[in-house]
């Protein structure tokens, strides 16, 4: 399994768009750590960070929070995020191992924001 935590300045991103950086994390079996890379976001928006996480097709995903674009991205790859979370990435990523952390689902997306430059309708995304 590869989870990708949204980060900015060390810790969790506040919100996606704003990441400075994807930490990469490849559970095992064990759901141990088997490698982590931590990969510079270049750019700005949810376009650079959304790359990062299909180039390295994350099953999981750990945020903040996340706007409708960038969720319909995650979600079209089958991707599981999870947002509400902040602080220190390796402890978002035991709670998300111990099952403390809490999916968003489909329906709770009603009031995600859309991005800037988004049309409301999804149709812009280049990714759809």
């Amino acid at each position: 399994m590869i989870v990708g935590v949204v980060c900015k300045d060390g810790n969790v991103c506040e919100k996606y768009a704003d990441a400075s950086e994807v930490i990469l994390y490849e559970i095992d079996r064990a759901h141990e750590i088997a490698e982590e890379k931590t990969i510079p976001v270049e750019g700005d928006g949810h376009f650079p960070v959304a790359g990062i996480l299909i180039k390295n097709q994350a099953n999981a995903v750990i945020c903040g929070s996340i706007g409708m674009n960038a969720y319909s991205m995650m979600r079209s790859l089958k991707a599981h995020v999870f947002t509400g979370v902040e602080g220190e990435p390796k402890a978002a990523l035991e709670a998300l191992l111990k099952r403390e952390l809490k999916e968003l689902r489909p329906e709770e997306t009603a009031d995600l924001e859309h991005e800037e430059g988004c049309s409301g309708d999804c149709s812009s995304c280049a990714y759809h």
